[in-house]
């Protein structure tokens, strides 16, 4: 599951270009080349100090860990839900 912090204001914004910044991160710009985007496309190994980083790169306010607290929700009902169907799966061969 991924998720996106949004750099410009609304959410109309259109990105016409996506680089890589870092593994799990890639950063999406507009027409201009302004960044307008940073998509978080691997949750479970991206931090707030490695999104930090690339903020800072790209002369973007860095965020705190209390704006990014629904990233942090969302991946403890990742690993929740992918504990539980591995759960499911060891207890359905084990019937056998």
């Amino acid at each position: 599951m991924a998720a996106y912090l949004y750099l410009e204001k609304g959410t109309d914004v259109r990105a016409v270009k996506t680089e890589r910044a870092t593994p799990g991160l890639i950063v999406d710009y507009n027409e201009k080349g302004k960044p307008v985007g940073l998509e978080i496309v691997s949750q479970m190994k991206v931090n707030t100090s490695q999104i930090n980083k690339v903020l800072r790169s790209l002369s973007i306010s860095t965020v705190s860990d209390t704006e990014l607290a629904p990233l942090k929700v969302v991946q403890h009902g990742a690993h929740s839900l992918y504990g539980m169907h591995m759960r499911r799966i060891k207890a359905m061969y084990s019937r056998e």
